[in-house]
């Protein structure tokens, strides 16, 4: 049994603003993916974009990820990023969101279509830094070395599976989650329950993974009720 996780963790409240100092160590020029409206609204989005700033860094913002990032859409931010030369991506939402920021990433060092790496292990190059920053509790995308593509004419979705698109970062603040209505709560609540379940029956589990799978049943099924009942409730939350 291997386990092994390349991406690195900062939680605690209040941690986002250390996204500014972090995105600093890989480079100078930044893009943040992000969907249409959802992290300006909350507000996420301007506290991103004034962290780095502080720190003197180049922003450019791809806010164009729909549910179920498209070909389409995650070409089109990689040519916003070559564009840019950008040095970093950030992935800022929900599992779409940092989907396409992998894309994205993974098409600035390896040449052709997303389409050509369309299942596991196909890419040559190791992708451009990816920090992800979740803002609900479902995806698990920050920490996993896989993203999600569709192909719209097919009308299927597509499964990317590398190390190389692996975020060398994930930012985990609570207090990104409060802006959630109890509904999206319950949703991505139940979601990060069934990869927990999903882990634990795994033919692959083992004995890391289970202590982690068994460790999130018991606090999702602690948490997730208040959650949805108090939605600013940071300690639930957390």
């Amino acid at each position: 049994s291997v386990f092994y996780s390349p991406t690195r963790i900062i939680f605690g409240e209040g941690s986002l603003k250390r996204v500014g100092e972090e995105a600093r160590k890989f480079g100078e020029k930044v893009l943040i993916v992000t969907g249409k409206s959802s992290s300006k609204k909350a507000g996420s989005l301007d506290e991103v974009v004034n962290s780095l700033t502080s720190q003197n860094l180049q922003v450019e913002v791809f806010n164009k990820v729909e549910p179920d990032p498209s070909v389409e859409t995650v070409e089109e931010g990689a040519k916003v990023a070559k564009k840019c030369a950008v040095d970093v991506v950030i992935g800022l939402g929900g599992g779409s969101a940092m989907d396409a920021a992998k894309g994205i990433a993974l098409l600035m060092t390896n040449k052709g279509s997303i389409t050509d790496y369309f299942g596991t292990d196909k890419l040559k190059e190791a992708a451009i830094p990816v920090i992800a920053i979740p803002t609900t509790a479902g995806t698990g995308s920050e920490v996993t070395k896989y993203a999600v593509v569709t192909e719209r004419k097919k009308m299927l979705k597509q499964i990317i599976g590398s190390f190389h698109i692996s975020p060398v970062l994930a930012i985990l603040d609570p207090m990104l989650t409060l802006s959630m209505p109890a509904s999206l709560t319950a949703n991505t609540g139940v979601d990060a329950l069934s990869h927990a379940i999903e882990s634990y029956v795994c033919t692959k589990a083992n004995p890391v993974s289970d202590i982690l799978a068994l460790e999130s049943i018991r606090l999702i099924a602690e948490a997730l009720p208040g959650a949805v009942s108090q939605p600013e409730n940071i300690e639930v939350r957390k």
